[in-house]
């Protein structure tokens, strides 16, 4: 999976449901979670 900067973020992506807040970006899928944080 790969985001480019400025590109509109889908709610859900390959399974994973999406949230970005500010420079955190959260992915989850069932009981799992992954949490980036992302360089301006």
């Amino acid at each position: 999976m790969r985001l480019e900067a400025k590109q509109s973020i889908p709610e859900f992506l390959n399974g994973f449901e999406i949230s970005v807040e500010g420079s955190r970006v959260r992915l989850r899928k069932q009981e799992r979670e992954y949490e980036f944080e992302v360089e301006k």
